[in-house]
């Protein structure tokens, strides 16, 4: 994707090699792709710290008023994914709700 390199420099290769193959053969559990919005790995064990930097990171490289292009409809449409994820796993009565939907076998 866009600017992947620069949004993903601080996780390891491994670690985003470890969450891609879940993404992929997770399907459709909506409760681990909000994990994988925000390029985290899906675990209960997942802090709140974690999740706020991967968002904040996220965040700053995708505001569609901080990229360089006009009119980037799909950066737009990340950031509003990026935005709803982080807003769903950030409340923790959200989080826990969330986490009890899952239904693969990716999420720890």
């Amino acid at each position: 994707g866009f600017q992947a390199a620069r949004v993903n420099r601080k996780l390891s290769d491994a670690a985003l090699k470890r969450i891609a193959n879940m993404k992929n053969t997770g399907g459709d559990c909506l409760s681990c792709n909000r994990y994988f919005d925000l390029n985290v790995i899906p675990s209960r064990n997942t802090t709140q710290l974690e999740i706020k930097k991967a968002y904040h990171r996220l965040a700053l490289a995708l505001h569609p008023d901080r990229l360089q292009t006009t009119g980037s409809t799909d950066a737009e449409s990340r950031f509003k994914t990026v935005s709803n994820s982080y807003s769903i796993l950030s409340d923790p009565t959200f989080r826990r709700v969330n986490d009890q939907k899952h239904t693969c076998n990716n999420f720890c």
